[in-house]
């Protein structure tokens, strides 16, 4: 009898065991319940777009989460429906020239301290009004190819910002090329021209003019989206920031968030102040809205010691043609030149 009790032991451990590995529990990690739903920031680089971490953008994000809305709703765009749930991830190939993507490139260990962020609006001939809005497309496509004659990269902004903030790599010569409010020829002609550049860009996009005759449609929004673009938020109605009520403070800043991430499943983290127009109060909006990135109308070079929130840009005008677009690369040119390491223009 004195062996009987050891081996109803044994037989119920054994039991025991075949229930556990039925249940699929492993001791080599926690159940689904215990596991993180994504890596922390600066821990890992999605396979996908290479050179943005998980931080910045990568993972599904709940739009309102951080808004400082009160518990029970967020704050909606136009024809939007204030949602708790977290939208899905937007699948973002990458494009050449968007971070490392152009591996094996030196300088890709180079700290950039400057960056030149540049503001566009309207690519396309000159209108009747705000003609310095408007920069033609042969211009345009020449002051790019500038660009590529010399070696510079593209990046988006949100790159830019984890390679200051996380010391994530960004190809030789980067740059930062902006378009503001959202206007259809960013699509009809500055993407072709890009793309035969393989060029990346920041789009700051006013939501009230989304599938609007003057604006984009969400599928020309997703298509750039899907080939590397970022896509960043210009507030809903592109209103002065600074003389409009804590409420509607909220609603254009987050709530423009919010349709951004419902349309393309990832929230924005870059953000452009209308008219470059921001105090204390609009840029603590900004922050608790979730963005990581903000940026100005303040003329200079990007740089790190720069507040993230408050980055200067360079603004382009019809009026600057391909020389005044060269004259206004300057000052980063004379930056680069004290890098001795980096690659040659090509040829």
């Amino acid at each position: 009898m004195g062996t009987i009790v050891p081996l109803r032991k044994l037989a119920a451990v054994f039991l025991l065991l075949l229930w556990l590995t039925g249940c699929g529990y492993s001791s080599d990690q926690p159940p689904t319940s215990a596991r993180p739903a994504a890596p922390e920031t600066g821990q890992n680089m999605s396979p996908e777009q290479p050179g943005v971490p998980a931080g910045f953008g990568r993972e599904p994000v709940s739009a309102s989460a951080g808004t400082g809305l009160q518990e029970g709703g967020s704050a909606p765009g136009p024809g939007i429906p204030g949602t708790k749930t977290a939208p899905k991830a937007a699948a973002i190939k990458p494009v050449a020239g968007a971070g490392s993507v152009r591996s094996g490139s030196k300088g890709e260990d180079v700290r950039y301290e400057f960056v030149p962020i540049f503001m566009y609006h309207v690519v396309d001939h000159p209108g009747r009004t705000y003609a310095e809005l408007y920069v033609e497309p042969a211009d345009f496509r020449a002051q790019m190819q500038y660009l590529d004659d010399n070696g510079y990269h593209a990046v988006t902004l949100k790159q830019v910002v984890a390679h200051w903030q996380e010391g994530w790599p960004l190809p030789a010569r980067p740059v930062v090329l902006t378009f503001d409010d959202g206007y259809p020829s960013v699509y009809s002609q500055a993407f072709p021209i890009l793309k035969d550049f393989n060029f990346a860009a920041t789009l700051f996009i006013n939501t009230a003019k989304l599938n609007k005759p003057n604006g984009l449609t969400a599928a020309m929004l997703a298509e750039m989206a899907d080939a590397g673009f970022e896509v960043g938020s210009h507030t809903i109605s592109h209103l002065d920031l600074t003389t409009v009520s804590d409420k509607v403070l909220v609603r254009e800043v987050a709530g423009s968030r919010e349709t951004l991430a419902q349309m393309l499943g990832t929230a924005p983290v870059s953000f452009a102040y209308p008219a470059g127009k921001a105090d204390t109060r609009v840029v603590g909006a900004v922050k608790a809205a979730g963005y990581l990135a903000g940026v100005t109308t303040e003329y200079g070079l990007a740089a790190a010691d720069q507040a993230p929130l408050r980055l200067k840009r360079i603004r382009i005008n019809g009026s600057d043609g391909y020389r005044g677009f060269v004259k206004k690369l300057a000052p980063y040119r004379s930056y680069l030149a004290g890098f001795p390491d980096l690659p040659p223009a090509p040829p």
